[in-house]
């Protein structure tokens, strides 16, 4: 393991690092989220539970804007840095806000969590080249750097919430995104040889302003969705009817080949969110009862 650590690029020790921290912010903040919501805020517990998922719903339904921003538009660094810039925010502002903006605070943080998670491992593949016999052992760990984070969260987030309050426990998360672009920032030299197309175009100032503005209105809009959980989960059901029904119908387009090996990773997809869905129901009904 050792000698598969070593012999990584540069630029791979910067991404595992930013990925620790990252995934230590978010896995904090969810950690603890379901118990915030019932002693804190005083939901009861279905209130609760519904928005937890309605949270997590949103998290992962904005990944795939910050991976069409990533790639055709800001490019990917840029993408991260913006992420890592709107988690922190959204970090800091749930640790310090009142009652009435925690929804706006959770909504930054759905915004950036979706900004920055397509991207890093898109910025680790470009890192190597196609022949390159290091590439599956890099994304091996890669992909142990969000474990070693999520792990790290899942300790340390409780212990602080139930010692000094959740406040701490936020502040937290938003050092280590703090940390986490500090890590990017003194390292980003390392990437500097990595060539995408959209990373090399400038950004005009109109176009920059647009990007900001739909950031301002996909956390509002996320904040009022987790005020609105029924709502949020009516929307949730279309969109997965709407990206269903897309799925197929490309499928059938394909040749009978092509066509089965999609049939067979829809499968597999099926499984994955079926696998999710359980987790992410135990996890706060096991939070619940330490």
């Amino acid at each position: 393991m050792l000698s598969l650590l070593r012999g990584q690029p540069r630029a791979f020790y910067m991404i595992f690092m930013l990925e620790i921290w990252e995934r230590f912010g978010y896995y904090t903040v969810q950690g603890i989220l379901t118990l915030y919501f019932i002693r804190f805020l005083g939901f009861d517990d279905q209130t609760a539970y519904y928005t937890f998922g309605a949270f997590s719903a949103l998290v992962y339904g904005m990944v795939a804007v910050g991976g069409y921003l990533g790639d055709k538009v800001l490019g990917t660094k840029r993408t991260i840095v913006l992420g890592l810039i709107t988690l922190a925010a959204g970090y800091l502002a749930l640790a310090l806000v009142d009652r009435q903006r925690v929804f706006l605070a959770l909504g930054l943080i759905c915004v950036g969590n979706g900004l920055f998670k397509a991207n890093p491992s898109n910025l680790l593949a470009k890192c190597y080249d196609e022949q390159d016999h290091r590439l599956h052992g890099g994304f091996t760990l890669y992909y142990m750097a969000v474990n070693i984070g999520s792990t790290a969260a899942l300790f340390i987030g409780p212990a602080l919430s139930t010692k000094y309050g959740y406040s701490y426990a936020y502040l937290a998360s938003f050092l280590g995104l703090l940390l986490g672009l500090a890590n990017y920032w003194f390292q980003r030299q390392h990437i500097a040889h990595i060539k995408i197309p959209a990373d090399s175009k400038p950004i005009p100032l109109w176009q920059w302003n647009i990007v900001i503005i739909g950031i301002a209105a996909a956390t509002q809009a996320s904040a009022y969705l987790l005020q609105h959980v029924m709502i949020a989960q009516d929307i949730v059901w279309g969109i997965i009817l709407l990206v269903v029904a897309t799925y197929f119908i490309y499928m059938h387009r394909e040749q009978k080949k092509v066509a089965l090996r999609m049939v067979l990773a829809f499968i597999l997809m099926l499984e994955a969110v079926v696998f999710l869905c359980f987790i992410n129901k135990c996890r706060p009904l096991l939070i619940c009862l330490l």
